[in-house]
């Protein structure tokens, strides 16, 4: 028996009682790079109980049974890298994506929401589980049909049947819920035009930082490029590197930062700072000097569902550099620019565009000014709003996404070839 029922929800505007349900701890901020930590701390700041609940079974007992069903699946990765860890990590992700392990993940999330008593409303943190009779919020980075268009590593090689069973599982969810929301406007248009759910029960609401700092000033005369990301490949680093070479031999002033599980590098104008965890104080103090002498962000993923380093750039004033043809234009705004993510001439040409003082400067005060909007207790708020439950507050919404990020083009003499996005 599920703890909620889908009956009317309640408008009076008091403290509710809500689940937030993820893959992984949803309080930790290891967990979908903490937005449910953050979707939750939003709630509890405006006086709402909040119960976390994992649909992953103890992490130990997970690891163990996913080895297991991962274990058809290693020969074919093997045919693809010649290392046994990182065959066995990859089928390890495959099995994330099939029934199987969807249903499971199914049955942990049903156990726990019927041990939390009865709530007012559950927000379901992606969709690669289930919860059936419940009434429900959906927040989604991603639609299963982006990542069958990008041809995303995890899902290759899945069963055609099993591909569809995802398919049919997700837009099942996205449609019972009250309200779909997502990160970012280019993740709810798939929502409308691939799911197929009714406009007015999409809403794109974005994702969040903790706060925003206080600005210190900023030495903006030689140019002082950041990258952080997790995953070196999938976030395009090789390309930086080679972009960033390009730019060095035009200013040989300006400097790479690289923050991730980044190889090593022994190049002019880089340093390597490896990968700083989010729960460690210590790495996270680096990180922040890191921002705080950076002039712009440079994160060129190819395939960029949303991006908080996007927002916690703009929360410190610097403009930022993404890719187009994603989320990364809706998360930068007028904050920054994108560029082709295979094209390195055109990233050369961001970097070398933004490293004039001035227009750097007034890059990042344009994304700082919007910052305020990116913050987990707005989010909250829209997440509430976008599920009926309290009354819509112009002032949560207005210029949110009104402006993606314009491209800039790699082609001799030419600069800006427009805006991407809606």
């Amino acid at each position: 028996m599920s703890a909620v029922t889908d009956g009317p929800l309640p408008t009076a505007d008091r403290p509710l009682r809500i689940v937030v349900a993820a893959h992984g701890d949803p309080e930790s901020r290891a967990t979908w790079s903490g937005t449910p930590a953050g979707i939750i701390g939003g709630l509890r700041a405006a006086g709402h109980e909040v119960i976390g609940v994992s649909a992953s079974p103890r992490p130990v007992l997970e690891k163990r049974v996913l080895q297991v069903l991962s274990l058809p699946a290693v020969p074919r990765q093997l045919r693809r890298t010649p290392h046994l860890r990182s065959a066995l990590d990859a089928a390890v992700a495959r099995t994330r994506n099939t029934r199987r392990y969807r249903w499971w993940s199914s049955r942990v999330a049903a156990r726990a929401l019927h041990r939390t008593g009865p709530v007012d409303l559950v927000i379901q943190i992606g969709s690669a589980f289930e919860v059936a009779g419940a009434a429900t919020v959906t927040f989604d980075d991603l639609t299963i049909p982006q990542v069958l268009q990008r041809d995303a590593p995890d899902w290759r090689g899945l069963a055609p049947s099993t591909v569809r069973s995802r398919l049919r599982a997700q837009t099942r969810a996205l449609l019972h819920a009250r309200a779909a929301t997502t990160a970012t406007p280019w993740t709810a248009r798939s929502v409308r035009e691939d799911l197929q759910v009714p406009e007015d029960r999409v809403h794109a609401v974005g994702v969040g930082i903790s706060g925003l700092p206080v600005l210190a000033g900023r030495d903006w005369s030689s140019p002082r490029y950041l990258f952080v990301g997790k995953n070196w490949e999938q976030k395009n680093g090789p390309v930086l590197l080679a972009a960033f070479a390009s730019v060095h031999e035009v200013l040989p002033h300006a400097r790479l930062d690289l923050v991730g599980h980044h190889p090593a590098v022994d190049r002019p104008g880089v340093t390597g700072h490896g990968f700083l965890d989010l729960t460690d104080a210590s790495a996270q103090e680096l990180l922040a000097a890191l921002y705080a002498r950076a002039t712009c962000l440079v994160v060129p993923t190819a395939f960029e569902a949303a991006g908080i380093a996007f927002l916690e750039a703009a929360a410190v004033g610097i403009p930022r550099i993404g890719a187009s043809g994603c989320g990364a234009p809706d998360m930068i705004g007028p904050g920054g620019v994108v560029a082709r993510p295979d094209d390195l001439d055109a990233l050369a040409a961001a970097m070398l565009h933004l490293a004039d003082p001035e227009r750097a400067r007034a890059l990042g005060a344009a994304g700082r000014e919007l910052a305020p909007l990116f913050t987990w207790d707005r989010v909250a708020s829209r997440i509430l709003q976008s599920a009926g439950l309290r009354a819509r507050r112009e002032e949560d919404w207005d210029h949110l996404f009104d402006d993606p990020a314009p491209t800039v083009d790699g082609r001799p003499g030419a600069e800006h070839r427009g805006r991407t996005g809606p």
